[in-house]
């Protein structure tokens, strides 16, 4: 009988470790539980659907995702693709546009500026919107990680196919630091040429003192363990299961927060649609422009100063938004009415 096959180890070399990487992972948030479990299903979504043709397009895929996961819509200017330095930014957004996963002309996305962002829409996720229930921290969050995690100086000089079998790696990281994955499952979800290509990028990320170690048992399965440089960045362990008198008050947690939140900006705009939009017409008509997130809630005397009324002052106007009720909420004083206000729009509206 045939040998079973000896398991592949890697470790990472002692010599080019360096103390000034003990900082690599200093000024990221930790992912909860939760927002790990978004952004672990963020990447079997790209797995399931194949957006783009290389590491440099799936990349753009998931900041995409990422900031879309709510509302449908990612704003992105030049800044955001050529931060992620694909080789060719032009190829990078045209492999994600030419399939229809993303709707929008790759050369406004790569002409947009802060002052007026491209605004990339993702169908899966416009209709119906916010398909997953994920809340807004949560999404800023994992976006916000994402990003810190791709500008990180160990990952600083090497190529997107190291930079994102990091990502995915980390991702997937137990708080401990060790990682069980499938490494055809790692070549789908990062967009990576085959299994030779994915060791390539684990041999470079020991070399440069992202991975411990690394074990390879056959071609199943695979095991590999972060480093302590930058252990910090694995997600958190999730919470102990709440007692009787936490779940009592339970609601203000921030997962809790976030529905009461959205429950409040429910009630506040439901049924007041046509009315609310029917201001944002007026004051266009009488300052030619759209007013500002400021004005429009002090106008409905929703209170904006801070912290909870705050919250769901915004979240009022993002549903307004995400329902078709209003549009050009990302573009300063762009504010108007959306394609639901359509059939209601009067005369008076069209003259003012």
């Amino acid at each position: 009988m045939p040998k079973p096959a000896s398991p592949m180890r890697f470790a990472a070399p002692e010599p080019r470790r360096k103390p000034a990487a003990r900082g690599a992972a200093r000024g990221i948030h930790k992912l909860t539980d939760a927002q790990a479990k978004f952004l672990r299903r963020a990447w079997d979504y790209l797995a399931a659907t194949q957006p783009g043709r290389d590491p440099d397009s799936r990349l753009l895929a998931m900041v995409c995702l990422l900031r879309a996961a709510r509302t449908g819509t990612a704003n992105l200017v030049s800044q955001d693709v050529r931060t992620l330095r694909a080789g060719d930014p032009l190829a990078a957004v045209s492999s994600l546009t030419s399939t229809g996963w993303l709707s929008a002309r790759p050369e406004s996305v790569l002409a947009a500026d802060p002052e007026s962002p491209a605004a990339c829409g993702i169908p899966d996720f416009a209709d119906p919107v916010n398909p997953w229930g994920i809340g807004k921290l949560a999404r800023t969050r994992a976006s916000g990680w994402t990003l810190r995690l791709l500008s990180n100086k160990l990952l600083r000089r090497t190529s997107n196919d190291v930079r994102i079998t990091a990502l995915y790696l980390t991702a997937h990281a137990a708080p401990d630091g060790m990682v069980e994955f499938v490494p055809d499952y790692l070549v789908a979800a990062c967009a990576l040429e085959g299994t030779n290509e994915m060791a390539d990028a684990v041999r470079t990320l020991l070399e440069i003192g992202w991975l411990a170690e690394f074990h390879r048992n056959g071609v199943a399965t695979s095991r590999c363990r972060l480093a302590e440089e930058v252990l910090a960045l694995a997600p958190a362990p999730a919470p102990p299961p709440p007692s009787s008198a936490t779940k009592a008050s339970s609601w203000r947690t921030a997962e809790a927060d976030e529905a009461a939140v959205e429950l409040q900006a429910q009630q506040m705009v439901a049924g007041r649609e046509v009315e609310l939009v029917r201001w944002v017409t007026r004051f266009w008509a009488d300052h030619g422009h759209g007013p500002s997130w400021s004005v429009a809630c002090g106008a409905q005397g929703w209170p904006r100063d801070s912290g909870w009324r705050r919250a769901v002052s915004d979240a009022a106007l993002l549903r307004l938004y995400t329902t078709g009720w209003l549009d050009g909420l990302h573009t300063p004083f762009g504010m108007r009415p959306g394609p639901r206000y359509r059939p209601f729009q009067s005369e008076q509206d069209v003259r003012a």
